[in-house]
């Protein structure tokens, strides 16, 4: 619980912060008044969704639910060591977001997504899809669910501006996953 509450309180630190980048370049400088009346309030938002993958069984990730990186304490619980397709889509996505002017993603002259400059989607789990029936030329492919996570900062009670975010996150996806050079797969 204790941690949970340094979880939100550092939530509502970085969107603040952030908010305030965003209408403040200059982050030694003081809001003025006019800033203050006109500032956003951010909230994160974790989109959520799910991908499949092909893959022979001998490359396809284990299935299960998956622990960040961060809280492995074996290297052989870590998604490099676990799934290096993965964990290579997951690095090649997050190149792709952090190329993105997310500041300056605006509808109607107003800002409606920021990503933090060092986001990283989250795995959440693999399921195998026991229903697929591969070509019969390729009977040894599977298809496996990936379920991800992507911390996006939306304007407060913006519900548009979460369906420009998504969208916006889902066209970055599909263009890693078509320009990424996945070597050895």
């Amino acid at each position: 619980s204790s941690s949970s509450n340094n979880n939100n309180n550092n939530n509502k630190n970085n969107i603040q912060r952030m908010s305030h980048h965003a209408h403040n370049p200059n982050p030694s400088s003081s809001i003025n008044e006019k800033e203050t009346t006109n500032k956003i309030t951010w909230d994160v938002f974790h989109f959520v969704f799910t991908f499949s993958l092909l893959t022979n069984l001998q490359k396809a990730p284990p299935t299960g639910d998956y622990v960040p990186d961060d809280k492995c304490p074996a290297f052989k619980d870590k998604l490099k060591f676990k799934s290096k397709l993965l964990y290579d889509i997951l690095q090649h996505f997050s190149t792709m977001l952090a190329k993105l002017p997310s500041a300056s993603k605006e509808r109607n002259g107003k800002k409606f997504m920021m990503l933090s400059p060092d986001c990283i989607p989250s795995l959440k789990y693999v399921r195998r899809d026991y229903s697929y029936k591969p070509p019969v030329d390729r009977n040894d492919t599977v298809r496996s669910f990936v379920r991800i996570s992507v911390a996006i900062f939306v304007p407060r009670n913006n519900l548009p501006a979460r369906e420009d975010a998504k969208s916006v996150v889902r066209q970055t996806f599909a263009t890693a996953i078509r320009t990424g050079k996945f070597d050895g797969f």
